[in-house]
């Protein structure tokens, strides 16, 4: 017996060794394809914009920036509200991006709606008060929205602040 046990702790050390290397290689092969597909990271917040137009506009302020190491194409985006009905962009209502555009990594682009005409359709509906965030469609038909959603606070004679 005791002969048996000599000769074996030989293969079974070799295949300890070989089976931890196959663990090891396989989670270096996983995390290197998790590294490698496209990320991104949006952000919503309230912010001010100028233009020769008017003194100040409030906006709902997108933001979406590549975080990965690999060129996304953006080809839109819209503002989904907490009741997961969408504000979409139309020239009038919001800022007009270039899209589709390729953001490249470490790059970001900036999207916006009116402030007063989300609010003012709010009001419309009855609303008072209403999570929103902003979401943006990449190329591959995946839409990123923002982890935080903005909670706005409607007022009965509510104008632009």
């Amino acid at each position: 017996m005791e002969e048996w046990i000599s000769n074996n702790i030989f293969e079974l050390t070799t295949a300890a060794i070989a089976l931890y290397a196959a663990i090891l290689t396989t989670a270096q092969f996983i995390l290197n394809r998790l590294d490698k597909k496209p990320r991104l990271r949006v952000s919503t917040e309230i912010a001010h914009t100028f233009s020769t137009a008017r003194q100040s506009q409030k906006v709902i302020m997108g933001t979406v920036s590549n975080i990965g190491n690999r060129d996304v194409q953006i080809c839109g985006y819209s503002l989904l509200r907490g009741d997961n009905q969408q504000f979409v962009n139309t020239s009038s209502n919001c800022s007009n991006p270039n899209l589709p555009h390729t953001l490249k990594p470490g790059e970001q682009l900036k999207a916006w709606f009116e402030y007063i005409e989300v609010v003012t359709q709010l009001q419309s509906e009855g609303i008072q008060k209403m999570p929103v965030q902003m979401r943006f469609h990449d190329g591959a038909g995946k839409q990123n929205s923002s982890k935080k959603s903005l909670e706005l606070v409607i007022k009965d004679q509510q104008r632009d602040e």
